[in-house]
């Protein structure tokens, strides 16, 4: 038996002993550890246990409060900082080793927090069962296997935002899964991710799943879907760092609703689409085409048609729509065929650059601006669709109509609000302002005419 009332020791340069007291009991075949209390600079450490040399077994069981592994850099090299802290226990058979305890550090540049940590050591293998904790102040799950080269492994995370690990992110909160698997250290890290109701910065997902080949700084993707309100893309291709070629397909059953994040809610369509993305992954050139059934807008039913879409840079540069299509319904009248060429630019402003529709001698035009804008006419917040009619022509036989001036229509609603609208007929003119409630019924509108055919005028309308 040996009692240690009292000891200070330094082993230079590398441990610190200020005080150690306990006991020690050799029996038999075992040595006993009766509460051995050792402090350090900048740890403290109380352990009971046993080790039994023929059996190649011990058993520790201990507390910390703490244990810094900047006083264990000496002796092993360790991937993490930090420190352990709480009850522990360290068993050992052979050449087996099993740990359980609670870590709290750093992982490279990021803070962890209250980590439970089940690890075996066996030769060759690195096996950490399971890692719980919290990582920028979310849970998080990670359990790996390392075995020679060959490493596998899944992480779960819960509401996790990558901005806190990274400001190159954008704002997130993802759910799900990660599994990870690797055969060789020049072999392809092959990723499963799988997550279920998530958000990436305004847009809100269902559901991503993808399969990810990573090597050289590049990643194949063999096959993702992302699914949100509305429908499903379904992607593959590759990504590096200075090149991007992804294809992709969707099946959209409400489009207002998958492009609500970019305030097109007021456009609802059914539609099949596939293109690709190329170039720079940082700004990435759009090619897209596709069909739509049942699509209305504010005022505008259409039966069906085709669409092409392109941009040279989808962070900066505007997207352009080229649309033809059938049966277009506009204030109860049914135009045979439609065509337009739309653009919406990344102030989130659609530009009508061209539109016409006709029926037999019957021909409308337009050429337009249509945004969604945070106030309406009276200054009130409440969201509103705003549209700049630039110019607009419907002629029906040797007869007419246009609007030659620039002109403000504002809508929320079943509320309505005419600014500078002066529509021009062969013979004459007519200028309308103001407000028009059709919940109401209400009118408060001011206008000027000169020799207009009103009769025309309702025929057309």
């Amino acid at each position: 038996e040996l009692r240690i009332e009292s000891l200070a020791a330094r082993v230079d340069p590398y441990v610190t002993v200020k005080h150690a007291r306990g006991r020690l009991v050799w029996a038999d075949d075992s040595l006993v550890c009766d509460e051995l209390n050792v402090t350090t600079p900048m740890s403290q450490l109380v352990v009971v246990g046993s080790w039994v040399p023929s059996e190649s077994r011990m058993r520790l069981d201990g507390q910390v409060d703490p244990l810094h592994f900047d006083e264990l850099e000496a002796f092993v090299a360790l991937p993490v900082s930090g420190r352990l802290h709480g009850p522990f226990n360290v068993v050992t058979r052979d050449s087996l080793l099993d740990f359980n305890g609670t870590w709290s550090g750093q992982y490279r540049d990021h803070a962890a927090h209250d980590v439970a940590v089940e690890l075996r050591l066996t030769p060759g293998v690195f096996d950490l069962r399971r890692a719980r904790g919290t990582v920028a102040e979310r849970p998080v799950e990670l359990r790996m296997r390392v075995a020679g080269e060959a490493l596998q492994g899944t992480a779960q995370v819960d509401a996790l935002d990558l901005r806190r690990l990274d400001a190159r992110f954008p704002e997130t909160r993802l759910s799900g899964t990660l599994a990870f698997a690797r055969q060789a250290a020049d072999d392809t890290l092959e990723l499963d991710l799988n997550l279920a109701r998530s958000r990436v910065d305004a847009w809100q997902l269902q559901s991503v799943r993808a399969r990810i080949g990573v090597r050289d700084r590049g990643a194949i993707v063999r096959r993702g879907t992302v699914r949100r309100a509305g429908g499903a893309i379904d992607f593959a291709g590759r990504i590096g760092e200075r090149a991007i070629a992804l294809d992709w397909g969707a099946q959209v059953d409400d489009l207002g609703a998958m492009l609500a994040p970019w305030g097109v809610d007021a456009l609802q369509a059914r539609l099949d689409a596939s293109g690709s993305l190329s170039g720079d992954p940082r700004a990435p050139a759009l090619v897209a085409s596709g069909a739509f059934t049942d699509a209305v807008a504010p005022g505008v039913r259409a039966a069906g048609g085709e669409f092409e879409l392109q941009s040279e840079n989808l962070t900066g540069a505007p997207l352009q729509c080229d649309l033809r299509g059938e049966r277009l319904e506009v204030a109860g009248r049914t135009l045979a065929r439609f065509s337009s060429q739309l653009e919406w630019g990344p102030e989130r402003v659609l530009y009508v650059r061209r539109a016409e529709a006709s029926r037999g001698d019957t021909l409308v035009a337009l050429v337009a601006e249509l945004r969604t804008v945070a106030r309406d006419w009276l200054g009130e917040a409440r969201p509103t669709q705003q549209v700049r009619l630039e110019t607009a022509l419907m002629q029906a036989g040797a007869q007419e109509v246009r609007v030659e001036d620039p002109a403000t229509v504002w809508w929320h609603g079943r509320h309505l609000r005419v600014d500078s609208l002066r529509v021009v007929t062969r013979g004459g003119s007519m200028r309308l302002d103001g407000a028009l409630d059709l919940e109401s019924s209400a009118i408060d509108a001011r206008s000027e005419v000169r020799d207009f055919d009103l009769d025309f005028l309702g025929q057309a309308m």
